[in-house]
């Protein structure tokens, strides 16, 4: 029963985590929205060493998360950083 419990609390948590990315989605850019994706790598990481105790020795895994997460952060300054064009004056497609 306390098997069956857990599962149900991840599958809703993780129906909840799809809901909110998809409201992030239509409420900012893309690039700013999905840049905060790569933070489930770090969790991940951290969730892994923390709580089930399993502290990743392998370098390369290290490495790994360590890229993953610079990237996410590169992704984000970029958005942030970029110029503020008017959507009004450059229309995507000129008709």
């Amino acid at each position: 029963a306390w098997a069956l419990t857990l599962l149900f609390l991840l599958a809703s948590l993780a129906s909840l985590g799809e809901t909110l990315l998809a409201v992030g989605l239509k409420m900012e850019t893309a690039a700013k929205a999905t840049s905060m994706n790569y933070l489930q790598v770090v969790f991940a990481f951290f969730f892994q060493g923390d709580v089930l105790g399993e502290a990743a020795s392998d370098s390369l895994s290290q490495l790994g998360a360590l890229m993953i997460s610079a990237w996410g952060v590169v992704a984000l300054a970029k958005e942030t950083w970029a110029p503020e064009v008017d959507e009004k004056e450059e229309p995507l497609l000129k008709r």
